[in-house]
């Protein structure tokens, strides 16, 4: 389990966006693959995260905030599990809620599934303790869209792709 700084960029039909800083939580579990399917060095690991951004819409409307929530789940594939540097690449799917507000008012929440990729370094200090550092990138589309309460279906909503930095810390329970 650990918890992490996140900066996230919104692109696509969103890019009026401006990018955000929040956190993130997350869970692994780690598989065991059999010796002769797994390559030499590599772990297998199942990631469930939550990360929230916040962000500046200002160009969209005065005083404009975005507020990003995505739950995500995917596979990390960390290669040189035997050494302290673990290089990883991880790949998923997420669901995403776009929270767009004007000071106190919620004008509108988007929602969309998304595909998740991403590469990075965790560094273990101990066989319990590790700190990180990664990219992710998202892809999503936006399928559904909430106008002060009232939820519908859009036939080709936006499409938005959000490119992160995360900082990471977790405690690994063997």
């Amino acid at each position: 389990m650990g918890v992490g700084a996140a900066y996230t960029a919104i692109r696509g039909d969103l890019d009026e966006i401006d990018p955000g800083p929040g956190f993130l939580v997350f869970l692994e579990n780690k598989f065991k693959v059999p010796p002769h399917l797994a390559a030499q060095g590599q772990e297998y690991r199942l990631q469930l995260s939550y990360q929230r951004t916040e962000h500046h819409a200002s160009t969209l409307l005065p005083n404009g905030e975005v507020i990003n929530n995505a739950l995500h789940l995917g596979m990390k594939f960390c290669f040189l599990a035997d050494q302290p540097t673990r290089p990883y690449l991880i790949v998923g799917f997420g669901y995403h809620i776009l929270d767009i507000e004007a000071g106190a008012i919620n004008l509108v929440k988007l929602y969309g599934l998304g595909y998740n990729f991403g590469a990075g370094v965790d560094y273990y200090l101990n066989p319990s303790n590790s700190i990180g550092a990664g990219l992710t990138y998202q892809l999503i589309h936006y399928n559904e869209a909430a106008v002060q309460g009232s939820r519908d279906t859009l036939g080709n909503g936006p499409d938005g792709s959000h490119i992160g930095l995360i900082l990471t810390g977790a405690y690994h329970f063997y």
